[in-house]
């Protein structure tokens, strides 16, 4: 799991058996789910806390 400010990603994986198992891919889609039901957004049109940028050219 990484965090950091605005996001949140985490990674599935397996010890045993080795690799990724249909625990998973399950448990991956169900975050995938989650994550669209509580109406977030990709990282890249995410509204950030700070001053607007600069209007100088």
């Amino acid at each position: 799991m990484i965090t950091e400010f605005g996001s949140l990603t985490v990674f599935w994986t397996t010890h045993n058996p080795r690799g990724l198992s249909s625990k998973d891919t399950f448990m991956a889609k169900y975050c995938d789910d989650q994550a669209k039901l509580i109406g977030t957004v990709d990282q890249s049109e995410a509204q950030k806390c700070g001053p607007p940028p600069s209007s100088q050219v």
